[in-house]
């Protein structure tokens, strides 16, 4: 089914039943350069020690948020605290099909809010130099991020404690179901 044609978006806790099985149906479904933009290198499925880590969470320091349509993992976005609890690298990655919709914006606008209300004030975002959606979304979520070169990459950083860029940043219609 087109993505058009689907229901709905809506953003929950990454780590209900069957969350395993549906995020590793996500990796067959992004494109080989979707991978490697997200995972930093070749990546052609989720092996059973990733998911585990992408799945270990504690929803406070070590959070993730899925958008779901359909009974499918649509995008997630993640953080895990650093050595200083106040600050968290964040990754995100959205099927292809469902890119350029907001739905990027919107996990991270909503990974940011329960961020902050863990004490987590600081997101970072290692980032490969050709990734050009991930220096527009954080360019759209936060416009007032710091930038420095890295030898694989760069490196983001932005302060989450005052609120992100939510008027500039696309918009989707991400309700929760009732």
């Amino acid at each position: 089914m087109p993505a058009s044609a689907s229901p709905t978006p809506h953003l929950r806790p990454l780590g209900e039943g069957g969350d395993r099985e549906r995020l590793r149906a996500l990796c067959p479904r992004l494109s080989p350069r979707s991978r490697h933009l997200r995972f930093q290198g070749a990546v052609n499925e989720l092996s059973d020690s990733l998911l585990e880590q992408l799945l270990d969470l504690d929803h406070r320091q070590r959070e993730a948020l899925v958008a779901m349509a359909d009974d499918q993992i649509l995008g997630v976005a993640r953080y895990a605290a650093d050595d200083d609890p106040r600050r968290a690298e964040v990754a995100v990655v959205v099927a292809d099909e469902w890119q350029r919709r907001g739905i990027a914006a919107q996990l991270v606008t909503r990974l940011a809010d329960t961020a902050v209300e863990h004490g987590i004030r600081t997101f970072t975002a290692s980032v490969l130099r050709d990734n050009d959606e991930a220096r527009r979304l954080i360019g759209a979520v936060a416009p007032r991020h710091h930038l420095a070169n890295a030898a694989d990459g760069l490196r983001f950083s932005w302060n989450i404690a005052s609120g992100l860029q939510r008027a500039g940043a696309p918009r989707v219609d991400l309700r929760t179901p009732r």
